[in-house]
């Protein structure tokens, strides 16, 4: 399986991811309501929830490592069993009230949850190793991002939390053209965003190959620049994680924390038949039954070796029912010399959605299985 022996074992074997680091707003305009079968890569857990709004009849969560399935569990149940305000307090997501819970009020909702003997294991004991605090932070991914925050916080000083102050466009708009230090973010990027820095502190030699045109600096910057521009930085939970360390700002959290959206996710979490499954996904998609109309593959692509890269969709067609769509994600590698036979590329009629999506650093492709 070239995933696994890209990315080694070791990196399947712990938390790697607990907030987010895509935007899953777009996968949820990608699905279709009421889709028979949806298979997503899992994550952190924040990848499959909001999917569970467009109530599919069978939800698989598919992940190499057991500890983020265990995480995606978590997360399934507590929406099944809490209210939106206990959803957010018990995963330490900032209220618009201000309300945290203690340690100990985490700890019983924890033991009051219907986890699987495996999951619990696995997460009772990274709670204890965190004295019961939020989760959110914790994951090799978010504790490398709290490492890049504290040094825009040296370079930059009181202007970036300055910037998140702006509360509408119009002040952020003005803010930038301003009183944002360019030179001292340019320069941030220059030193943080390239493959070393980042092997250094999450990747361990792993980072994709890259083989998009774009320098680190200039890949980095022209996504960031994209952002500014979006709304105001506090609306932006990837901004506040990259330049604050933290989620500070209750507008600007993940989907899955939207009242809307947690509400419709209970509901399709209700009716769903869901499961968890420890596997490489192209061998997974090659065994699904009931025939697949979604697959989330996140950035999976960007792994894949050369042989793997170009037969990708057609080693998943057999799985997919006509007419369903794959979501890719690429981050600095886009895989070459792709077999598209009875695919589609229907990317450019979701080009709103990837313009609005709020990491803005991933390449998305959208194929849809020939009808």
């Amino acid at each position: 399986m070239p995933l696994a022996d890209e990315m080694g074992e070791s990196y399947f074997n712990k938390l790697n991811y607990t907030l987010s680091n895509e935007d899953t707003a777009l996968e949820l305009g990608v699905l279709p309501e009421q889709t028979g079968h949806v298979v997503a890569i899992a994550g952190s857990g924040s990848r499959v929830l909001p999917l569970f709004a467009r109530h599919p009849g069978v939800m698989t969560c598919l992940d190499r490592s057991p500890a983020q399935l265990a995480l995606t569990e978590l997360r399934v149940e507590s929406v099944r069993a809490l209210s939106h305000r206990d959803f957010l307090t018990f995963w330490g997501y900032p209220t618009r009230d201000g309300v945290r819970i203690r340690p100990e009020e985490r700890k019983a909702v924890f033991d009051s949850l219907p986890l699987s003997d495996a999951a619990r294991s696995l997460l009772l004991s990274h709670f204890e190793q965190t004295a019961w605090d939020s989760i959110l932070y914790s994951g090799s991914w978010e504790t490398a991002m709290g490492s890049l925050a504290r040094m825009v916080t040296r370079v930059m000083g009181a202007k970036a939390q300055a910037f998140f102050e702006c509360r509408t466009p119009e002040e952020a708009s003005t803010f930038l053209a301003r009183a944002f230090p360019h030179m001292r973010w340019s320069l941030l990027v220059a030193l943080l965003g390239n493959a070393s820095v980042f092997n250094a502190l999450l990747y361990k030699g792993r980072h994709p190959k890259k083989n998009v045109r774009d320098t680190y600096y200039g890949y980095y910057k022209r996504s960031f620049d994209r952002l500014f521009r979006q709304a105001p930085a506090r609306r932006n939970f990837f901004l506040q994680l990259i330049m604050l360390g933290r989620l500070e700002f209750a507008e600007g959290l993940p989907v899955e924390a939207d009242l809307a959206i947690f509400e419709a996710m209970k509901a399709g979490i209700g009716s769903a038949d869901i499961r968890y499954v420890e596997s490489d996904v192209l061998d997974a998609l090659a065994l699904a039954t009931p025939a697949v109309g979604l697959v989330s593959l996140s950035d999976v692509g960007s792994y894949f070796d050369r042989r793997t890269e170009s037969e990708f969709l057609q080693r998943l067609k057999p799985g997919l029912e006509p007419g369903a769509r794959v979501v890719c994600r690429y981050y600095f590698r886009i895989p070459e010399n792709v077999d598209t036979t009875g695919f589609e590329d229907k990317t450019r009629d979701f080009s709103d959605l990837i313009a609005a999506e709020r990491t803005q650093v991933y390449a998305i492709h959208v194929w849809q299985r020939a009808k």
